[in-house]
């Protein structure tokens, strides 16, 4: 085959992929989250069975599955419990922003008078605000139920996942090697899923006792965060920093506090990421 013809096809494949990707972006992020979810329900259940006396496989699995839903409702509990909080401190924020814009005109010079955050405010079209609100909400509720939906379709098809490589693969040399790839595709998912749980929880940890300690307010909501975006390799430990350091401006009226938060924030980030992971 001609090298043209070979990068044409290629080339055609490539962008086939990628729109297909792209138009199936929804339901695949929900199908990789549910599949998250089922590996961690997984690798814990095979911890309680190995490690726990007298815990059946059978008992270990709804064991894990309450666990790891019960740590979800959790985090959905401090997320709207710390929501209503800093709501009822908005006033406090928005007199803290609008001096922080004053002080940004003056330093840059900026002509004219500093709007604020009234008349920012003011500036939204209230009702397409609440729409786009409710339409946030209603596709976050979507998620959830097709997430759900995918990991209780998960747990059967992996119990007759065996069966159906057998039928596709034979049960020859050809079959031996796909149960070892896929097993130890499963075992090095489930292995980053608990080594990345210990060093998120050692940092978030820290984190809390951090900022608890330097008097960020809803310092238990950040970190739980903080726990959350350090699943996210790199950009996870970058928006850490970036996002405690903001709340700090408009928390704290001094730029020393606001560097404390910003410093000891990414100092647990830096160094166990860099030294114990």
């Amino acid at each position: 085959m001609d090298w043209s013809v070979r990068a044409a096809i290629w080339i055609i494949a490539t962008a086939t992929i990628a729109a297909v990707l792209y138009l199936l972006r929804d339901p695949l992020t929900q199908f990789a989250l549910a599949l998250i979810l089922w590996l961690a329900i997984d690798g814990l259940a095979q911890v309680i069975d190995h490690r726990v006396p007298f815990t059946p496989r059978w008992l270990a699995l709804p064991i894990a599955l309450v666990l790891v839903l019960s740590l979800a409702a959790l985090l959905v509990w401090v997320i709207v419990t710390n929501l209503s909080a800093m709501m009822t401190n908005f006033r406090g924020y928005e007199i803290r922003l609008n001096e922080m814009i004053a002080q940004a005109y003056g330093n840059f010079r900026i002509p004219g008078d500093p709007p604020t955050m009234e008349n920012l405010m003011a500036r939204l079209d209230p009702t397409r605000t609440a729409g786009d609100v409710a339409s946030g909400l209603r596709n976050v509720a979507s998620d959830i139920v097709f997430i759900l939906i995918y990991l209780a379709f998960l747990f059967p098809a992996s119990a007759v996942m065996g069966k159906k490589f057998d039928y596709i693969f034979g049960r020859g040399g050809m079959r031996a090697a796909a149960r070892d790839v896929i097993n130890r595709i499963q075992q090095s998912m489930e292995r980053y899923l608990w080594v990345q749980t210990v060093i998120s929880l050692i940092i978030t940890t820290l984190t809390y006792v951090t900022l608890l300690t330097l008097g960020l307010p809803n310092a238990l909501f950040w970190s739980f965060l903080i726990f959350f975006l350090n699943f996210i390799p790199t950009i996870g430990s970058v928006a850490a920093v970036v996002l405690t350091t903001l709340v700090a401006l408009v928390q704290f009226p001094s730029l020393a506090q606001v560097g404390a938060v910003a410093l000891g924030v990414s100092a647990w980030q830096f160094i166990i990421g860099n030294f114990l992971q």
